[in-house]
């Protein structure tokens, strides 16, 4: 399988062996510039360049938490490793965790004075990112 985020405003899961699309997704209002696979593989997060995000179940196809909080585009995101928490970056200069469990976010991270092009979380043990 293979995920893909674009600028047309949605997010698409190919079936690589049959050279098919499965799922084409819309949902967003600007476009889709972050996206990252949960390590179990049952959730993908999408992030837009109006500062929206979502968290969808591959299973069903439908979005199930909003992440809500960067004040300019989502540029990138990683999960962590166990799962619980999802590190996202922006437009805006800031790194933001959140909490899937809590729903929300539980800090935000002033970290550069240019914008937040990648952020990954250390591989296994996910403690720092």
């Amino acid at each position: 399988m293979l995920l893909s985020v674009s600028h047309d405003r949605t997010w698409r899961l190919w079936d690589i062996e049959r050279a098919e699309e499965i799922l084409c997704q819309t949902g967003h209002s600007k476009a889709v510039y972050a996206g990252a696979l949960h390590p179990d593989g049952s959730l993908f997060f999408t992030g837009d360049l109006g500062g929206s995000g979502m968290v969808w179940d591959l299973r069903t196809g439908k979005g199930i938490i909003p992440i809500i909080g960067h004040v300019k585009g989502i540029l990138c995101a990683d999960f962590s490793p166990n799962g619980y928490q999802l590190a996202t970056g922006g437009d805006d200069n800031h790194m933001r965790l959140w909490d899937l469990r809590r729903r929300g976010q539980l800090e935000r991270i002033p970290a550069h004075v240019k914008l937040v092009s990648d952020v990954k979380f250390q591989p296994e043990i996910g403690r720092y990112f």
